[in-house]
């Protein structure tokens, strides 16, 4: 052989990143944001709803690939998302949607991680992404819409692997957890595959009415099943 020096780093280094990629805390991520339909709604909103905190920002989701990467984001393709489905049909009956991301990100077990920024179509601003029993979604947005600016802060507390419906009245938020599993540990017996999450149980009180979309329903923007 004539490196073996070099073959060794290469391989040390293969393995270090494998070990990286099978971390608890990585989530494969994905979120889809919509303008809600004009209603009648008698909801009144400051004329002055202020900027987004956009402090301690990790990266942009919106940004270079190469920026992302740096921050430990890895984007991944839309193809293979599970909104997809809801991202089309969306836009097919006309809704608006500003933004659909698909990414790759360990997330610390912390209740304040550094945020995400956003920048799409009329949206702006950022989310931040905690995790202790469950993931914790805030969003920190701003809505340039035809009838005026509007800021959306919510939270929402979301179980791995489910889709969770974010629901303001301006805009909409389907936004999915799913944890990582590295292909390698799936296929091999020395680790433990964690078994797909079971749904939510309404009754619990650790999954309240007010964070989860009620059962059956669709966002105002998407059509009835067929």
């Amino acid at each position: 052989m004539k490196n073996p020096g070099k073959l060794l780093f290469l391989l040390a280094t293969l393995l270090a990143f494998g070990s990286s990629l099978a971390k608890e805390g990585v989530y494969d991520l994905e979120l889809v944001i919509f303008e809600q339909p004009a209603d009648d709604d008698d909801e009144r909103f400051p004329e002055t709803p202020g900027l987004p905190e956009a402090t301690d920002v990790l990266a942009s989701l919106s940004g270079s690939g190469n920026a992302a990467a740096n921050a430990g984001i890895q984007f991944l393709p839309l193809a293979g998302g599970e909104l997809k489905p809801s991202a089309y049909t969306l836009k097919r009956r006309g809704a608006a949607v500003q933004a659909h991301l698909r990414w790759r990100q360990e997330i610390p077990e912390s209740r304040k991680n550094p945020a995400l920024g956003i920048r799409s179509g009329s949206v702006n601003g950022v989310i931040r992404l905690d995790r202790g029993r469950f993931i914790h979604l805030h969003t920190d947005l701003l809505v340039n819409r035809a009838d005026g600016m509007y800021r959306v802060r919510e939270h929402a507390r979301v179980r791995s692997g489910e889709t969770h419906y974010v629901d303001h009245p301006k805009l909409g938020i389907l936004f999915r957890a799913d944890r990582y599993q590295n292909p390698s540990a799936v296929s091999g017996d020395s680790e433990t595959v964690e078994s797909p999450s079971t749904p939510a149980d309404p009754a619990k009180v650790d999954n309240p009415p007010e964070q989860r979309a009620p059962t059956g329903e669709l966002p105002r923007a998407m059509p009835d099943p067929t």
